[in-house]
């Protein structure tokens, strides 16, 4: 059974942006599956991360650190010198200062 999912990006404005994607329920179920197993190993390993790459991005493949940078391009840099692409990664930034306002 083919199901379409519909996802309504509400940041442009009252109309949105409409992303349409088809896919088999067994599609579906296995890409819930990998976002939950994203979600889990970021959890786990977010403590050590910050700690050891505070104020960067962290690009993770197979569970393994692959790059790291203080933005997205020098993080980009660092998958393309390996021959890989921000499709091919889990990214997350650890913000070593997340309650800090700046006025």
């Amino acid at each position: 059974m083919v199901k379409t999912l519909i996802i309504v990006d509400s940041t442009q404005g009252d109309e949105g942006r409409r992303h349409v994607v088809t896919m088999s329920r067994e599609a579906a179920t296995a890409a819930w599956r990998r976002a939950d197993d994203e979600r889990a190993f970021w959890q786990a390993h977010h403590q050590e991360f910050l700690e050891r790459y505070p104020d960067q991005f962290v690009a993770v493949k197979d569970q393994a650190v692959v790059a790291i940078g203080a933005d997205l391009d020098e993080l980009l840099s660092g998958l393309e010198r390996q021959g890989l692409e921000s499709g091919d990664v889990w990214v997350q930034f650890f913000n070593a200062h997340p309650n800090s306002t700046f006025f």
